[in-house]
């Protein structure tokens, strides 16, 4: 596993790519380089779709997924977050996560913490609402 500078780990633009490089750092400890090599594109694509400069394309959203072994949960959510970018087209558990993920007050243990909570949360919330 290589050594990342800071420019792997800020991303300011669309919140799948701050989500994107925290799943990189927390699952997997690869390198931007080392995911590049694994789905079959270069480093700056990786860097980019970090930085929220360049959207994934399914296929390659998919095949990283794979690569740092992302759970269903972690899935879905990485992949509602790139079908609805707006706040208001977000439904509330991805637009949650990812302002958690956002938040540069929080570390990496926190944020899985408080993801835990509100996917426990939520669930409970569909419990609720499909009794009569």
């Amino acid at each position: 596993m290589g050594n990342r500078s800071m420019s792997e780990t800020e991303t300011l633009g669309h919140p799948g790519g701050r989500l994107l490089a925290h799943y990189r750092n927390r699952h997997g400890g690869l390198s931007q380089q080392e995911l590049a090599t694994q789905v079959d594109c270069s480093r700056s694509m990786v860097a980019q779709i970090e930085s929220g400069t360049r959207l994934p394309s399914s296929q390659l959203l998919s095949a990283m997924s794979q690569a740092l072994r992302l759970n269903a949960v972690e899935r879905a959510i990485l992949f509602s977050l790139y079908d609805k970018v707006e706040p208001d087209q977000i439904s509330m558990l991805p637009y949650v996560v990812a302002v958690l993920c956002l938040d540069p007050m929080l570390r990496a243990d926190q944020i899985e913490s408080l993801i835990r909570l509100v996917v426990q949360e939520y669930k409970m919330a569909i419990v609720v609402g499909s009794q009569p």
